[in-house]
């Protein structure tokens, strides 16, 4: 990955912007982007030579970010400092609020793209302090801030926040398998089907009012009501049902009418 390039972290706690003009953040090292970690179980062959290899796959990307806070004023140093932790420490996954973010960035020539991620490692900043008689008076020297993110799906996702009309098919520009979520009436009983034939069916008629839906994701193989409120997987035909996903170059599916979706774009390496 360019580490010049414009990047941002989106947080509960608000929006870190790197590589831009003035007062700011700058990336000066980051690795983890270009590839997920593999998850490569072998296994000793019984009483001969070898071993046997299973079924590889993809696992989290650990993500490390290493920059320098630039700053003109001691004032602003401390800001920004504080802003930073302030923004990671949202997104450690601790139990007791919302804390996803988001690290975006913008390709050369492409659609921007992220990550899902939450705070894998402390955060550190370190740097020299300000001494008398430099230039200017009083300022300390740029800081050095590093810190770690996980992401739990191997795939970057083509910016996208924006949900779509559900029509005859889910398209997907990537190269890998992007996995949608879809939001879908639950005020009747209802089947998703996609081209490979795999469907997912809902069979308890909604008891909430003709405005409340079902949000289904299907990585995460969660459906809630109204995206945020209980579970409603206990409504589903378990021996008909499978969560699925959209495999490069798009699928064709079988929705109700009134359903949206959000499915960017999949990419890995």
């Amino acid at each position: 990955m360019e580490i010049g390039v414009a990047q941002r972290l989106i947080t509960p706690a608000g929006t870190i912007t790197f590589n831009g003009s003035g007062d700011g953040y700058f990336i000066t090292e980051i690795s983890g982007m270009d590839g997920s970690s593999i998850r490569n179980p072998i296994q000793s062959r019984p009483q001969t030579h070898g071993v046997l290899v299973h079924r590889f796959l993809r696992g989290a990307k650990y993500i490390t970010v290493t920059g320098l806070v630039i700053a003109s004023t001691p004032a602003s140093r401390v800001s920004l400092i504080s802003a930073l932790i302030n923004a990671l420490g949202s997104i450690l996954p601790d139990g007791t609020s919302a804390t996803e973010g988001q690290y975006v960035w913008d390709p050369p020539g492409v659609s921007s793209r992220y990550h899902t991620v939450h705070l894998y490692e402390t955060p550190d900043v370190v740097g020299p302090g300000s001494s008398a008689g430099g230039s200017p008076e009083g300022i300390a020297g740029p800081k050095t801030f590093t810190f770690s993110l996980i992401s739990d799906r191997p795939h970057a996702w083509t910016y996208n926040t924006a949900y779509q009309a559900l029509g005859a098919e889910i398209p997907n520009a990537g190269n890998t398998h992007s996995w949608p979520i879809i939001r879908v009436p639950g005020n009747a009983d209802f089947t998703l089907m996609n081209g490979d034939g795999f469907e997912l069916d809902w069979i308890e008629a909604n008891s909430l009012g003709s405005g409340s839906y079902i949000e289904i994701d299907m990585l995460r193989q969660t459906m809630r009501w109204d995206g945020t409120g209980a579970s409603a997987v206990d409504g589903l035909n378990m021996a008909r049902s499978d969560f699925w996903s959209v495999p490069p170059g798009g699928t064709w599916v079988l929705a109700p009418g009134g359903s949206t979706y959000l499915s960017p774009d999949a990419w890995v390496g």
